[in-house]
C-alpha cells in the first residue's frame, strides 16, 4: 500500500479489491476496463489502486464509489453505521525522537488525539491527513536541502582545492619556462659570441 494512505482509505481500497475479484474474473481480458467503465475512472488509476499503489483521497469520492457498487461507505471501511466511534486500530508504535521542551507524556497525547482525529469519519480527518503530509513533505524538503548545502560546501572546498592546486601548478609552470627562456638567451648570446 502506499505510503501516506490513512486507515480508512487502506480499508476502502482492500473492500474494493475483494468487491472486484468477486464481481470480476481478475485475470480475464477487459476486466479491468469493464470495471473502470462502471466506476467511472481511467484504466490506469484503477489498476493502480487494485495493486494497492494509489486510492481516492476524497471521502465524498470513496462514498460516490461505494454508491455506484451498492454497498454502504462505512461497510467498505469496516465501521458498522451504528457505531459513532472508529474501531480501534491496531499498528505499529510511531517511532519518535524529543524536541526540546516536550516530553514523551505530551508527544504521546498528542498522538492519540491524532490518531482519534484521522480515524474519525470526518472532514476534520481529510484537513488533518493533508496538513500532516504537508509538514512532512516540508520536513523532507528541509532534510534535503540541508544535504545539499552541505554538498555544495563539500565541492567548493574541493574546487578551491584544485584551483590552488592548479594555480601553484601554473606558477612553476610559468617559472619552468621563464628558466628554459633565460638558458635559451643565455645559450644564444655565448654562440653570438
Amino acid at each position: 500500500m502506499q505510503k501516506g494512505l490513512d486507515i480508512y482509505e487502506k480499508r476502502f481500497c482492500a473492500a474494493l479489491k475483494d468487491w472486484f475479484e468477486n464481481e470480476f474474473k481478475p485475470g480475464k481480458k477487459g476486466a479491468v476496463s469493464k470495471c473502470a467503465a462502471l466506476l467511472k475512472v481511467s484504466q490506469g488509476h484503477l489498476s493502480m489502486i487494485l495493486k494497492g499503489e494509489k486510492c481516492w483521497r476524497s471521502e465524498a469520492e470513496r462514498r460516490a464509489i461505494a454508491k455506484k457498487i451498492g454497498r454502504t461507505y462505512e461497510e467498505m471501511i469496516g465501521q458498522d453505521p451504528r457505531e459513532k466511534e472508529a474501531p480501534a486500530v491496531h499498528e505499529a508504535p510511531v517511532a519518535y525522537k524529543l524536541q526540546p521542551g516536550k516530553s514523551a507524556g505530551e508527544i504521546t497525547t498528542l498522538l492519540e488525539m491524532t490518531r482519534e482525529v484521522l480515524e474519525s469519519p470526518t472532514d476534520y480527518s481529510e484537513s488533518l491527513a493533508a496538513n500532516v503530509r504537508s509538514f512532512h513533505n516540508a520536513i523532507q524538503t528541509q532534510k534535503r536541502l540541508g544535504r545539499l548545502e552541505a554538498k555544495v560546501a563539500e565541492l567548493q572546498q574541493t574546487i578551491e582545492a584544485i584551483l590552488h592546486t592548479d594555480r601553484r601548478k601554473g606558477e612553476r609552470r610559468q617559472q619552468e619556462i621563464a628558466v628554459r627562456e633565460d638558458n635559451r638567451s643565455a645559450i644564444e648570446r655565448r654562440r653570438r659570441v
